[in-house]
């Protein structure tokens, strides 16, 4: 624990794991359980995002089975972000728990059932996940696949109807792992029935079929009321085409291309950079998985052992293998395809998550072939009780400085500050948040998109208003046109879609002032250079940029009558310190009276700024800083410069 999943969270305990996307996304899904739980009226599906849209939380993973724990975390007087975290915490323990008891019951050895959960809750293969957080709660995946097994060699009714529970479980757990562990079982029995066939007990019609259909009957029965608003979607939306998967879909080279978190496998984090989505693609799993794989097929080809121990191996790599082989790419095609086309599965969009069952088999893989050699010598299981913990910690160790991780205390000022927007009124039944954006690179657009949205709707849950901004996982119609622009006129066109009247949406800004137009521009002086908001020179505008990179550029606003607002790369506004050093300063979270400037256009086609109190907006001809210094001096005259064709 002090490991990871600590380390995760940093020194001062105010990181949180993942992007600002699909993290926070998560947070808000508990969140909503949370206050469904304490009795907020209506169905837990119908989310208050993404309005005037029903069963919205149905469009991603719903984490039923495990928003209970955050709820009890809520209870005790946890906030949201520090409720998360402890959620986190609290999984990656029962990842570890109950992989460890299911091992000790399999081997009975207490060390090898150690290392074996230390490998499947902390591994480095789970590290580039974790910015997914809704695949954490995985903890079934091991019961599951253990009590199918069981029930493969036993023919025990009873492991058969346990196994359904946990499959079931599962997938109240997250619905990705849920259908990858169905996938898994029926790759583990396929692989049993292909080594027995011809003399497997449990297929007799005289005494089998009876237990296996009530064990359908049961996943059905378990699995109806979750699947059920999933239903709806695919109704309403159709089913995801393959080719939005494709990328997603492993390569070989994926097996060992590691993230650059893995410190011992920094040499694999480069290679598959060449695959299209490689961020998709960290599927290295170490190298004690992989030694596993090659010492079990070496042990069956030299046939040591007994008969019946390399008999269950054999069954085993079987099952990896063809897990292995179903989900990969072949140059542009793969097996994948036909499993896509079953019901459900056309649902799964990332298929880099399969990485967790695969792992668990390379794990069983492992162990079973442990158990094999330790019966063959007797100093192979003292031996290996020494040497495998070390090794395991030294093929997994991770730098989690490399993951992507924010601070929760400014994801929390963040949602606090647009929350303040969102209450200026009351009066409509629901709020659209379109905010004026400051200038970016083009590739951190679609980011920060994400991240906009999700923080509107954590603003909107609370303050508890029904919002249109939404980040899921689908999105119907033409929503996406506005979640793209969040603007007047693509929130307009949502509502015709949605069948709505637009009035009834009260339309919320960063602004507060009715704004005329928006632009980006440069501010170039009299001799060339240009008002940079430099962060070295503690955010002061200051007249020494040579050219128009991202901090040369903003974001200007003219409002209705006339005044002018500047937005600066750094997301703050332009200010005069009219009460301090006069300095104008990119700084301001909110914008306000000292943030805005008239403007006073020259013949030459030149244009200077006033601020609040009148005065002109000078150079101070030392520091080149820009200041407001009284309304008789020669104010500094600019020409506007166009934007970097890169900067949005």
């Amino acid at each position: 624990m002090w490991s990871v999943p600590l380390a995760l969270f940093g020194p001062d305990r105010d990181q949180i794991p993942g992007d600002l996307g699909d993290a926070r996304f998560n947070n808000y899904v508990l969140e909503h359980y949370h206050r469904h739980a304490e009795g907020r009226p209506g169905s837990y599906w119908d989310a208050p995002f993404m309005h005037p849209r029903s069963n919205v939380i149905a469009h991603s993973d719903n984490l039923l089975g495990t928003a209970p724990l955050y709820h009890a975390l809520r209870e005790r007087g946890w906030e949201r972000e520090t409720a998360l975290q402890l959620w986190v915490a609290a999984l990656f323990a029962l990842n570890y728990w109950i992989t460890f008891g299911v091992l000790w019951h399999w081997t009975r050895r207490p060390w090898l059932a150690a290392c074996g959960a230390f490998f499947f809750a902390f591994g480095l293969y789970g590290m580039p996940q974790m910015g997914n957080v809704q695949v954490l709660p995985r903890f079934m995946l091991p019961v599951g696949l253990y009590l199918l097994w069981a029930w493969l060699r036993t023919a025990r009714p009873a492991w058969l109807l346990l196994a359904t529970g946990a499959l079931i479980y599962q997938f109240w757990c997250g619905v990705y792992l849920g259908f990858f562990l169905l996938l898994a079982y029926g790759l583990l029995a396929m692989a049993h029935v292909v080594m027995n066939w011809g003399h497997v007990k449990s297929l007799r019609p005289d005494r089998s079929w009876a237990w296996p259909l009530a064990a359908l009957a049961t996943l059905a029965a378990g699995l109806a009321p979750l699947m059920w608003p999933y239903m709806k979607v695919a109704d309403t939306m159709g089913t995801r085409h393959f080719e939005e998967v494709a990328a997603s879909i492993p390569h070989w080279r994926s097996l060992f291309f590691s993230h650059p978190s893995a410190i011992s496998w920094l040499d694999l984090s480069r290679h598959g950079e060449a695959i299209p989505g490689f961020w998709c693609h960290y599927l290295f799993v170490g190298a004690l998985p992989w030694l596993g794989i090659l010492t079990a097929v070496a042990v069956l080809v030299l046939r040591k052992g007994a008969p019946a121990d390399r008999h269950e191996l054999a069954v085993l790599i079987l099952a990896w293998a063809l897990l292995l082989v179903v989900v990969m790419d072949y140059g542009g095609t793969s097996p994948w395809r036909f499993i896509h086309a079953l019901p459900g599965f056309s649902a799964l969009r990332s298929m880099d998550r399969v990485l967790h069952v695969q792992a668990l088999f390379f794990l069983f893989v492992l162990v079973r072939t442990i158990m094999l050699l330790a019966r063959l010598h007797r100093h192979v299981a003292p031996l290996l009780s020494l040497i495998l913990p070390l090794a395991l910690v030294l093929d997994n160790r991770i730098n989690a400085t490399a993951l992507p991780r924010f601070n929760k205390h400014d994801s929390h000022a963040w949602v606090d500050q647009v929350a303040r927007h969102l209450q200026r009124e009351r009066d409509h039944r629901a709020v659209a948040y379109c905010p004026i954006r400051e200038p970016l690179p083009a590739e951190n657009e679609h980011q920060r998109t994400i991240a906009l949205n999700l923080t509107a709707m954590l603003a909107a849950q609370q303050v508890g208003i029904p919002i249109v901004n939404a980040y899921t996982g689908s999105y119907p119609g033409n929503f996406i046109s506005f979640f793209d622009h969040m603007d007047r006129r693509t929130l307009n066109d949502w509502c015709v879609f949605a069948g709505i009247d637009s009035s009834t949406i009260r339309v919320a800004d960063n602004i507060g002032w009715p704004v005329a137009s928006t632009y980006l521009l440069a501010l170039r002086g009299p001799d060339g250079l240009f008002a940079t908001a430099d962060d070295a020179w503690e955010r002061r505008m200051v007249m020494r940029g040579q050219e128009t990179a991202l901090w040369e550029v903003f974001r200007g606003i003219r409002l209705a009558d006339g005044r002018l607002a500047l937005i600066a790369h750094n997301g703050r506004f332009v200010r005069a310190d009219l009460l301090g050093s006069r300095e104008l300063i990119a700084d301001a979270k909110d914008l306000g009276d000292h943030g805005l400037f008239s403007v006073r256009e020259h013949e030459d086609g030149s244009w200077s700024l006033h601020a609040a109190d009148g005065s002109a907006v000078v150079m101070d001809a030392g520091s080149r800083v820009l200041k407001a210094l009284g309304t008789e001096a020669e104010p500094v005259r600019f020409l506007s410069a166009p934007a970097p064709g890169d900067v949005r």
